[in-house]
């Protein structure tokens, strides 16, 4: 994991218990899977000196904040944990009979992180933006399809949105969008298909806006972002 570049003493769960002094290179060179509160845990300390990643963000959300943080680090972190088939995300997981996926909070820094569950049953999101923010997501069950778009130029009398890129992503994958990237949607392959995905969103955002075809034109929505469960309980 040669990304991997921070010289911090670990304060991991593990280091902990087997009362070892480490880095955290060390530590996550050492590990051979990450367990929720781990991965939590890494993003936070990763995450403790970027406090101001939502203040270098504009209103317009053209600038992004993907280089004022240790990226590669979070996505190793990622993979790590989603590459070992994990099943501790379990108690963050809930369906309903009604939506077509479901949005649940695991772990939440009102200045650093949001990570989030999502569990999709045959269906999609609607289109989207991110807020300035990063979102990097990992495939834990199943395959999922994202539909990704060229950001309108202008915010107003939008005809359509034009696909920029469609991809399959698979278990144990770790995937990147932000505004600088382009608008998205996600859904699965079909109406009867099952997917968990995770999302870390680097910093967090409580807006963003969602596109919707009305009348041959593109409606813009401003959407508050809400979850079906916050911390393994439902809201």
């Amino acid at each position: 994991m040669s990304n991997v570049s921070t010289n911090e003493t670990c304060e991991c769960i593990m280091c902990k218990n087997n009362n070892t002094t480490m880095s955290v290179e060390e530590c996550l060179n050492a590990h051979h899977r990450l367990s929720l509160n781990e991965l939590i845990h890494f993003i936070d300390l990763s995450l403790s000196k970027c406090d101001e990643l939502r203040d270098q963000i504009d209103a317009s959300y053209t600038s992004s904040c993907s280089n004022k943080y240790p990226r590669s680090l979070i996505i190793s972190l990622l993979k790590l944990y989603s590459s070992f088939h994990p099943h501790d995300w379990h108690k963050y997981e809930y369906w309903n009979t009604t939506d077509t996926y479901t949005r649940n909070l695991i772990a939440h820094h009102p200045n650093r992180f949001t990570l989030m569950l999502v569990c999709w049953k045959g269906g999609s999101s609607s289109i989207h933006n991110h807020a300035g923010s990063d979102c990097l997501m990992t495939i834990l069950r199943g395959v999922v399809r994202e539909i990704k778009y060229h950001t309108p130029k202008t915010e107003h009398n939008i005809d359509k949105l034009d696909i920029k890129q469609i991809m399959e992503l698979h278990e144990g994958e770790v995937h990147l969008i932000n505004d600088q990237i382009g608008l998205h949607k996600m859904e699965t392959l079909n109406e009867n298909a099952q997917a968990v995905t995770v999302h870390c969103y680097i910093p967090p955002y409580s807006n963003c806006f969602t596109f919707d075809s009305e009348d041959d034109k593109i409606k813009i929505n401003i959407t508050h972002t809400t979850y079906d469960t916050e911390y393994g309980k439902t809201t």
